[in-house]
């Protein structure tokens, strides 16, 4: 082979077909989508997302690129379509979102950075969770918690485990869970990988303790835990409209457990009262459990239970079915 040959072809090992601020611009963007999805409704930003990730398969599948670039696109689709198994779960879409949870780890696993793979076990979890796998969700929680960067994500998936084992009944465990994941707020160190829709914050976690403690029948603690979590948002956190939104009807449950019926609807009116655009389908399926438990025959004919269940009747995420889950 001649000197010109190695030349050439060393000339096309070192070219690329993407530059830094391209590559700048798609992490960007799903950093964007992230912290966007906090505030806004899902579907507008789940077509934004899926016109992103036709142009970053293309360029995996036909493009040239180095390695380091390679493996920076492979963490940034995994990162998205992460994101997009989270949306169209959100939206009841759950076989779209395990497509997509599933592509997510494919492209997490040829990035091989440990806190992408996190971030991606915590979409699995949680669409595992509402498509009834509680056990795997338990599973995909532990897997990334053991993985992950100490981080807010880190706290997340520690929270998730709980969820998962307060649904199956197994309140040690869950309890346990909620152990990790305030040692593992006590141990942040980093920022998180993207933020936003995949991160931390006081008041989510205190949702998660929330259910946990509703689980245990521990009534005080689980208003206790609600409270702290509604407050943390006026005094200045960054508020997510879902976790809100489920903080309030966690807070509902607890008061019809203690036969505060008025309280109870005190709490949720202001879920009910959020636009169409803003039921998601995991919220719209806990709307749906705090009417059974109006429905029981103690309540019997209460005005404020009567009153509650003729909204509840009448709540309905826009456009979607609501997926029902174990209780």
């Amino acid at each position: 082979m001649s000197a010109g040959e190695v030349t050439r072809f060393g000339a096309w090992a070192e070219a690329t077909d993407l530059g830094p601020a391209t590559l700048d611009y798609y992490a960007g963007t799903v950093t964007r989508l992230a912290h966007d999805y906090l505030h806004q409704p899902p579907v507008p930003l789940l077509r934004t997302a899926t016109e992103l990730a036709r142009d970053l398969f293309a360029l995996l599948q036909g493009g040239h690129q180095r390695l380091d670039q390679r493996r920076e696109l492979f963490a940034t689709a995994a990162k998205l379509c992460a994101f997009m198994a989270w949306a169209a779960g959100d939206l009841g879409r759950l076989r779209d979102a395990e497509a997509h949870a599933r592509t997510a780890l494919i492209l997490a696993d040829q990035a091989d950075i440990p806190a992408t793979r996190a971030l991606v076990l915590c979409a699995q979890s949680k669409t595992a969770f509402w498509d009834r796998h509680h056990r795997r969700a338990a599973a995909f929680a532990r897997q990334g918690f053991e993985c992950s960067p100490n981080d807010t994500i880190k706290v997340f998936l520690a929270l998730q485990e709980a969820d998962a084992w307060q649904e199956l009944g197994d309140v040690p465990r869950a309890r346990q869970a909620l152990r990790d994941a305030e040692h593992a707020r006590a141990a942040i160190t980093q920022p998180d990988e993207l933020g936003g829709l995949f991160s931390c914050g006081i008041a989510r976690q205190c949702n998660y303790t929330m259910t946990v403690h509703l689980r245990a029948a521990d009534v005080g603690k689980a208003i206790a835990a609600a409270q702290l979590g509604l407050d943390t948002y006026r005094q200045g956190e960054e508020q997510a409209y879902g976790t809100w939104a489920q903080i309030h009807i966690g807070l509902a449950h607890a008061h019809l457990i203690a036969r505060q019926l008025e309280a109870a609807q005190t709490a949720l009116l202001p879920v009910l009262d959020e636009p169409a655009e803003r039921r998601l389908a995991p919220v719209a399926t806990r709307v749906l459990e705090i009417g059974k438990l109006l429905a029981q025959s103690r309540y019997g004919n209460d005005p404020f239970a009567r009153s509650l269940r003729e909204q509840i009747d009448t709540y309905r995420p826009a456009g979607q079915p609501t997926e029902r889950r174990d209780t």
